[in-house]
């Protein structure tokens, strides 16, 4: 529809959820956005917590999350979450550290309608150099 560029995107995420101790949960994320001559404005960015989606980007991206969300009360929980991303593709490899993005934070959440699974979730996360950020919003990360 009047558009010049042709490119691809792809997107494959793993999600694995385990349960453990009194309704305590490990939450994995793994996540790979591949890309095929997309201009820079639609390559493949880095999507963890802590970085601004769009501001560091390759031609792909593979990341892993692994987050514990530990039950306090009733209504409140807990989490700690570690991640790192990866841009590659174009002379760039996960092997040199200015492509690697790892990040780290902790949150704290409340739900508001337990049968229809409804969470306030405030968070904060830290990137690498000066990259960090506070969210909040409705529902867990994944």
């Amino acid at each position: 529809m009047g558009g010049e560029s042709d490119y691809d995107i792809y997107r494959v995420e793993f999600r694995y959820y385990l349960e453990h101790g009194q309704r305590n949960v490990v939450a994995l994320r793994q996540m790979n956005v591949l890309t095929n001559d997309a201009p820079t404005a639609a390559r493949a960015p880095v999507m963890l917590r802590g970085y601004k989606v769009g501001e560091f980007n390759g031609k792909n991206m593979s990341h892993i999350e692994a987050e514990e969300r530990y039950r306090l009360a009733e209504k409140w929980t807990a989490t700690l979450f570690v991640g790192v991303a990866c841009t590659y593709g174009e002379g760039t490899s996960c092997s040199d550290s200015a492509s690697v993005y790892p990040a780290g934070g902790v949150g704290i959440q409340y739900i508001l309608k337990p049968k229809e699974g409804v969470v306030l979730n405030l968070e904060y996360a830290q990137g690498k150099s000066d990259n960090n950020g506070v969210y909040l919003k409705m529902g867990y990360a994944y």
